[in-house]
C-alpha cells in the first residue's frame, strides 16, 4: 500500500476510535471510515485475486484486515451505508447543505443519512439498475428491476449455502437479495414509493426471513 493508502487509513482508524470510544456522531468522521474501508477493500481485492468482493476467499481476507487495522466491530450494515455513501457523496454533501445545522447535527449515521436523502430526493443513485428479461408486472404494479448488487449478494448466498435443497437455496439467496427495508427500496422504480407506503420493518423482516 503507498503511504496515501497508509495516511487514508490512519486516519480512518482514528476516527473510528472517536466514534465507537467517544461516542462521537459526525459525518466527516464516518467519512474517513468510509475512505479508509474503500482503501482497504481494494487492496483485498487485488491480494484476493479478484475483482468483484464476493467470495469465501474475499471474505476471509477481508475478515482479517478489519481485525489487524481495529475495524471489525463495525457492522456490515455500517459498513455498506458508509461505501454507499461514499460513492455518491458529492449528491448526497450537496443535500446536506440545504438541511438547517440542527438537522446535520442529527444525520450522521450512514444509515439514517443514506435513508434521508433516498427518502428526500427521490433519485437514482450510482448502483446499476439490470432488468430480468422477460419479467412482466401483473396488474398496474411496476416490474422489479434486481440490481447488481443484489444479485451478487444472491449469488455468493448460494455458492456458499452448500445444499441441494432447492427451497434452502432459494430462502438463502432471497434474505441474501433482499436484506431490509433499504434493499427492497433499491428495486423499486423511483418516484414510485414513499417511506410511508412501506411495510413495518417487522413485516419486511418477516417477509424475506430475517435480516442478515
Amino acid at each position: 500500500m503507498s503511504d496515501s493508502a497508509d495516511d487514508v487509513v490512519t486516519l480512518g482508524v482514528a476516527a473510528w476510535q472517536r466514534i465507537r470510544d467517544h461516542g462521537r456522531r459526525n459525518f466527516d468522521d464516518w467519512i474517513a471510515v468510509a475512505r479508509a474501508l474503500q482503501t482497504g477493500r481494494t487492496a483485498v481485492l487485488k491480494a484476493a485475486g479478484t475483482n468483484r468482493p464476493v467470495g469465501s476467499r474475499y471474505n476471509l481476507e477481508m475478515g482479517r484486515r478489519l481485525v489487524d487495522h481495529q475495524l471489525d466491530d463495525i457492522n456490515n450494515q455500517e459498513r455498506y451505508r458508509a461505501l454507499l455513501i461514499l460513492e455518491n457523496l458529492p449528491a448526497i454533501e450537496a443535500w446536506r447543505a440545504g438541511l438547517d445545522a440542527a438537522q446535520r447535527r442529527t444525520l450522521n449515521h450512514p444509515g439514517s443519512v443514506w435513508a434521508h436523502w433516498r427518502r428526500s430526493t427521490k433519485i437514482e443513485t450510482s448502483a446499476h439498475r439490470h432488468v430480468v428479461k422477460g419479467g412482466k408486472a401483473k396488474g398496474n404494479g411496476h416490474a422489479i428491476h434486481w440490481n447488481g448488487d443484489a444479485i451478487r449478494r444472491a449469488a455468493s448466498a448460494i455458492r456458499e449455502v452448500y445444499s441441494t435443497d432447492f427451497y434452502v437455496m432459494a430462502r438463502r439467496a432471497l434474505e441474501a437479495a433482499v436484506r431490509n427495508e433499504d434493499d427492497l427500496l433499491e428495486l423499486l422504480p423511483p418516484n414510485t414509493v414513499t417511506m410511508s407506503a412501506l411495510p413495518q420493518r417487522t413485516d419486511v423482516v418477516s417477509a424475506a426471513g430475517h435480516v442478515g
